[in-house]
């Protein structure tokens, strides 16, 4: 980031906001210490020790966001004072080995791990009653979905995801497709779908397929619906690659290091190819519109 630029992190246009800390948006915000470039160069021409603390406090359960944010600011900037804080065990999705894979990662990049907490508005409070004290914080959230959908009569689940069939269909508004978090489907193992970018890849995949064919008056190809894993960075040269079983629950075995850490660049070089792809190259071919698009999914492989 060049000097002079900050980092703004905002919710994008249509999503909901999720609570923050209590206390949040009446809490005074205060300016910490210049943490930018230029005062990087400065501490590292001779000062010894840089005065800002990083907290970054992932969401419950600890999720690989705050993960993900805690290593790249120490691998990044590592003379900062970076901790990690959970509210429960971190890592806790992870199998037993990846656990012990994250603790080394931590422990190389001189990460200070802090469990079982609670955040307030102006402190995280720690299970012994003590509390931590930042120059900034990074408070890493869950999923929410907004009203929208709710509000306009389609049929949602209790936290407001829309109910879809394995079109990704609406089951009360067959005109209506939801794709993502705000998508309700059911994957290939009987389980709904976690929200995850991994469910919005097959999800997206499946609805722009149905629409195609649908428009095309063409038989819908059965892509797959199933949830494989998480994939978390651990800096640019580290990082875990966690597969779970029918169940959602983590496999022994994981991969990680560099082997991890360049798998999860490719995805991340596909999800930028997919954000200028919304409909992943579909259709590769052109076709002739139906006279009378169908508006059933009869024609959808089962």
């Amino acid at each position: 980031m060049p000097p002079g630029h900050r980092l703004d992190g905002r919710a994008p246009a249509g999503s909901h906001r999720l609570p923050g800390p209590p206390g949040a948006s009446t809490a005074p915000r205060r300016r910490g210490p210049d943490t930018s470039r230029k005062a990087g160069r400065g501490q590292r021409a001779g000062s010894t020790a840089f005065p800002a603390r990083f907290l970054a406090f992932p969401a419950h359960p600890p999720g690989p966001c705050g993960i993900e944010t805690a290593t790249e600011i120490a691998e990044g900037r590592p003379r900062l004072s970076v901790a990690l804080v959970a509210r429960g065990e971190l890592g806790a999705r992870l199998s037993a080995g990846a656990r012990g894979h994250l603790r080394q990662a931590c422990d190389r990049l001189g990460i200070t791990v802090v469990e079982h907490t609670e955040v307030e508005a102006a402190r995280v409070l720690c299970a012994d009653g003590s509390s931590l004290a930042s120059d900034a914080t990074v408070w890493t959230a869950g999923f929410a979905v907004g009203p929208v959908a709710a509000a306009g009569g389609l049929e949602v689940t209790e936290n407001g995801r829309i109910v879809v069939d394995r079109t990704m269909r609406s089951v009360s508004h067959p005109n209506v497709y939801a794709v993502g978090d705000c998508a309700y489907a059911i994957g290939d193992n009987g389980r709904p779908l976690p929200m995850s970018c991994a469910s919005a890849g097959y999800t997206g995949m499946r609805a722009t397929a149905a629409i195609v064919g649908s428009l095309t008056d063409r038989k819908i190809a059965n892509t797959r619906l199933e949830y494989l894993g998480n994939h978390i960075s651990l800096g640019r040269r580290d990082g875990i690659l966690q597969t779970v079983d029918d169940e959602g629950r983590p496999k022994p075995k994981y991969v990680g290091g560099r082997k991890a850490a360049r798998i999860k660049a490719d995805i991340l070089r596909m999800s930028l190819w997919a954000t200028s792809h919304p409909t992943f190259g579909l259709p590769r071919r052109k076709r002739r519109l139906a006279a009378a698009p169908h508006a059933s999914a009869e024609k959808a492989v089962a």
